[in-house]
């Protein structure tokens, strides 16, 4: 089959957003190519069933809002079971739990991380990694790992 010419919209990305955005300009009856830079659609929603040996999923696994989400109310009209998030945050340090202390510094570096990107945002085109301080201590490698790969699915 050949590729489309025309089209009223482009869709960069065939993630669940992307996917979202055509099928409304589908509906509205207009004509949309989406663009995928990957050789899959999807986006960050992947399951990997290789690495480990069993289902993993990588990327997207929240589902925000699930008394509202459209994503969950089709999981579980799909017949996938959904299951709510523990209660309460957990840092792991080795084989332990972090210890309050512990905690309220990493979340304390993670808010200095977090507006000083917001900074770099306001003025400059940038990768966020570049707006890190450098002070972050002990928990440097921590914060850019939550505030990068694991915050969009890219481990």
């Amino acid at each position: 089959m050949p590729l489309p010419r025309e089209a009223d919209i482009v869709v960069i990305g065939a993630g669940a957003a992307g996917i979202a955005a055509a099928r409304r300009i589908l509906a509205a009856n207009r004509k949309v190519i989406v663009i995928e830079a990957s050789d899959r659609i999807g986006g960050r929603c992947i399951t990997d069933t290789a690495t480990f040996g069993v289902p993993f999923d990588r990327g997207a696994r929240w589902l925000y809002n699930p008394d509202s989400s459209a994503l969950v109310r089709l999981a579980r009209s799909s017949g996938l079971e959904t299951f709510p998030a523990p209660v309460g945050q957990r840092i792991r340090i080795g084989r332990r739990n972090a210890r309050a202390g512990e905690t309220e510094d990493f979340l304390a570096m993670l808010v200095r991380a977090n507006r000083a990107i917001d900074e770099l945002a306001r003025k400059v085109d940038m990768a966020s990694a570049t707006a890190l301080p450098k002070d972050l201590g002990d928990w440097a490698a921590t914060v850019e790992f939550v505030l990068g790969a694991y915050a969009t699915g890219r481990i």
